[in-house]
């Protein structure tokens, strides 16, 4: 950020007058190159550190530096065109610039930009990428304007515009558009009005509207939409209230109120959902929200495991954790939260998919603006250069442009 590299400055130049300067004036005009180059590589160094948000997905990773320039890694989905299905890249590359916000869904990943145009590349099986075909694109290709929030999900995707509109694509299988079918959709249609903030699951999907109000649609075997049901619904219904973020998992939700209690339902066929979220809601029927936790700030949800910064900016995690992707140190499950890391500001979990196993990861950003992550590495969607396939712990992703 601009005044951490001004403190750096005047610290340095302290240094100067206080020392150096009391030498020879020949040592000074040798020297003077070398101090040059090494604030400037503090400096770069400073800047390689300041990330400002992640987008987790099975097998590849992306995060968005303070410049707006948008960096993948991980397998071939990445959106570069010399990429083929050997591709892999070991540590970030740049993909774009300007970027504003990215998701990242099972095989596409969505961007918008700072002009509010938004971008897609990936598979296009089921027309996830919105381009009115079924042709996949290993490059960004824009397909709307005027964007301000999107969600990537397994194959389908939603994007709010300014307006408050929001718009679905894709498939749409269990209803997880909400447009009133099941057709899968190649094109952007709309489906609601005065939309802030939208999440895209396996099969089913979430909205909130303006005043707060939490919708949800799509398959509900696990008593996912949470209305009391298990019957899929393919448009929107009215769940809680006073809602500031939702995050979903494949049959499950997590959702946060204004007064940062954080909110649980689902996982009722799948059993390690059942099981995390068993633990924290006890014997309650889990086809309703559940109040899990308090003082909550941000949630981000996987298959099988679960992230949460609190309003401390601690960092929480449960579930499962066969590929390290809760952080502990180990590869032990746990069933109840437990605390990660510290002065945290941003997390985004990369689940497994449909039976992909290895795939599972987190990536997280701390209040400094440094970028880490944990899990697994088959994919090489942790980023720190190296080929160890786990990653227990959280470790610090340094370098870019060096595959």
């Amino acid at each position: 950020m601009r005044e951490m590299i001004s403190i750096k400055n005047i610290s340095l130049r302290d240094t100067l007058c206080s020392g150096i300067f009391v030498c020879l004036t020949a040592y000074l005009i040798l020297a003077s190159p070398i101090i040059a180059a090494s604030n400037s590589d503090e400096i770069k160094q400073e800047h390689e550190r300041e990330w400002i948000m992640t987008s987790a997905a099975p097998g590849r990773s992306f995060a968005i530096r303070y410049d707006g320039s948008l960096w993948g890694w991980g397998n071939n989905l990445i959106g570069l065109p010399e990429d083929d299905v050997t591709t892999s890249h070991r540590t970030p590359v740049q993909v774009m610039n300007d970027v504003a916000a990215v998701s990242a869904g099972r095989n596409h990943t969505m961007a918008i930009r700072t002009d509010g145009s938004l971008w897609v590349w990936g598979l296009n099986d089921s027309g996830q990428l919105g381009d009115g075909t079924t042709i996949s694109h290993l490059t960004p290709i824009q397909i709307m304007e005027d964007v301000i929030a999107i969600s990537s999900g397994f194959s389908h995707s939603m994007a709010v515009k300014s307006d408050g509109s929001l718009w679905a694509w894709g498939l749409n299988d269990s209803g997880q558009l909400g447009d009133g079918t099941t057709i899968d959709r190649h094109s952007p249609v709309k489906i609601m009005e005065n939309t802030v903030f939208v999440s895209a699951g396996t099969g089913h999907s979430a909205a909130i509207t303006k005043d707060g109000t939490l919708w949800t649609w799509g398959e509900n075997h696990s008593g996912q939409l949470g209305d009391g049901s298990t019957t899929q619904r393919k448009n929107p219904i009215e769940i809680m209230s006073n809602v500031t973020a939702v995050s979903l998992g494949s049959g499950h939700t997590m959702a946060i109120q204004v007064d940062g209690g954080l909110w649980a339902w689902g996982g009722l066929e799948i059993r390690w959902q059942g099981a995390i979220l068993s633990s924290i809601m006890g014997d309650a029927d889990r086809r309703y929200p559940v109040r899990v936790m308090e003082d909550v700030a941000s949630v981000s949800t996987g298959h099988s495991h679960i992230m949460v910064i609190k309003t401390d900016g601690s960092l929480w995690a449960w579930g499962l954790n066969n590929n390290g992707q809760l952080g502990t140190g180990t590869n032990r499950n746990h069933l109840v939260p437990t605390r990660i890391l510290d002065d945290m500001s941003y997390v985004s979990v990369g689940g497994d998919l449909m039976g992909q196993v290895l795939q599972a990861h987190t990536l997280a950003i701390m209040s400094d603006g440094s970028l880490w992550a944990w899990g697994s590495n088959v994919y090489r969607q942790i980023g720190d250069g190296s080929t160890t396939f786990f990653h227990r712990s959280p470790v610090q992703i340094i370098n870019i442009c060096n595959d």
